[in-house]
């Protein structure tokens, strides 16, 4: 099979696994896609291709897709860079919990009042 050919069913594979994915969670259709066809934007979200397939070969319950992309959003929030992926949330990998998340969200915010503080104190020394 020539490259063209195989680009051309690589993208068809990805469009059809996004397609069904948007259908399953009543996401519209209009989708963006990055250039290597890595990352779809679906209804403003950026869903990595992985994500996207592990949802519908494991057909994950509907309601967790959501579930997962809030934590991991609202984890990156709070200086997590290395989130978990969708696979793992439904296969039940630990998360923290909401009162770990709280006291976390309290520390950061003591932080930016420390680092508030410290350069009102450099700014009043003329540093």
């Amino acid at each position: 099979m020539d490259k063209a050919t195989l680009r051309r069913n690589y993208i068809k594979a990805c469009e059809d696994y996004a397609l069904a994915f948007a259908e399953k969670h009543g996401y519209d259709e209009l989708i963006e896609w990055s250039s290597d066809y890595s990352l779809a934007w679906i209804s403003d979200m950026p869903i990595s291709l992985q994500t996207i397939i592990d949802d519908i070969e494991i057909d994950a319950p509907e309601c967790e897709f959501i579930k997962w992309y809030d934590y991991v959003i609202e984890m990156g929030m709070l200086g997590d860079t290395n989130p978990m992926n969708f696979s793992s949330w439904v296969n039940g990998c630990p998360r923290r919990s909401k009162d770990q998340i709280d006291k976390l969200k309290k520390l950061q915010e003591e932080i930016e009042r420390l680092k508030a503080e410290l350069e009102k104190m450099l700014d009043d020394k003329n540093y």
